[in-house]
């Protein structure tokens, strides 16, 4: 997968360079193989909504034929990279249908202009008997949740 942006990308301590494929994390960069770089982008850029397992297959293994196993186990090398813990979640995996970005992202450009784009909201199905936390971004609020199903 190619990104066709050169836009830059800012979510709790990190921020990711669409253009020259880095991650960082204050001012170290963050190993990442280029799969789960492109996995992590393709969350970012559709964060708050679930991108399904098929869109990420489709997306980063395009003429490929793979397993499933392939990409969680390349979520699992994202997660590892954020530091996730049960406490500091950013990747949520929603049971039977994919994954989705749970931290609010600041999109810039090149110039460090804020990108105005909608605050997604989290789906309601997803929500269900799970305690919610509010979280703002530009004035909007958006809910997610706190201790989400997490099924890999």
């Amino acid at each position: 997968m190619s990104s066709l942006t050169n836009n830059l990308y800012r979510f709790g301590d990190f921020s990711l360079d669409a253009q020259s494929c880095v991650l960082m994390r204050g001012d170290e960069a963050v190993p990442l193989t280029r799969k789960a770089f492109d996995v992590l982008l393709l969350l970012i850029q559709n964060s708050g909504r679930i991108v399904t397992k098929v869109e990420l297959m489709k997306a980063v293994w395009p003429d490929s034929f793979v397993e499933e196993s392939n990409l969680t186990q390349t979520i699992f090398m994202v997660r590892k990279a954020l530091d996730e813990t049960a406490d500091k979640r950013y990747i949520i995996n929603v049971q039977g249908q994919g994954y989705r970005f749970v931290v609010p992202v600041a999109e810039t450009d090149k110039h460090g202009a804020e990108i105005q784009a909608p605050v997604a909201v989290a789906d309601e199905r997803d929500r269900r008997s799970v305690p919610e936390v509010q979280l703002e971004s530009r004035g909007q609020v958006a809910a997610f949740s706190r201790t989400p199903p997490f099924v890999e």
